[in-house]
């Protein structure tokens, strides 16, 4: 099983109804015997995600509320590169600083992403 965040803004009704359109970027084989789509009632100041990528065995589904989540005070590549500049609102390292694999498309070389975040409370400066 795999759970896939759908945020709010990426689905929008269209003519009383919404179309979700799943790809394959992996470009393997691809069977499904089922898709689900699950609402999640919750304050607009909390995020959501669930325990998203396929393992094997596959993890139990689970949600993960946050709230106030606040940018790193830093970030650092496996390489000592600072990119805290390049971390996007969801904190995701840009793929510009991660070597992509060659072999298949869409994975990434094995890389690491060091931060160091503020205490509980705290606000970063910005």
């Amino acid at each position: 099983m795999e759970y896939v965040r759908i945020r709010s803004d990426q689905l929008k009704e269209k003519d009383g109804r919404y179309e979700l359109r799943v790809t394959n970027e992996l470009e393997e084989a691809l069977f499904a015997d089922r898709f689900q789509l699950i609402a999640v009632d919750h304050p607009r100041e909390v995020e959501v995600y669930p325990n998203e990528g396929m393992t094997d065995p596959p993890r139990p589904f689970k949600l993960f509320a946050t709230r106030g989540a606040r940018p790193p005070l830093t970030a650092v590549d496996d390489h000592g590169n600072d990119v805290l500049a390049r971390i996007a609102p969801a904190w995701i390292a840009s793929t510009r600083t991660i070597s992509l694999a060659t072999r298949i498309r869409g994975y990434a070389v094995e890389h690491t992403l060091t931060m160091k975040l503020a205490d509980a409370g705290v606000r970063a400066r910005r």
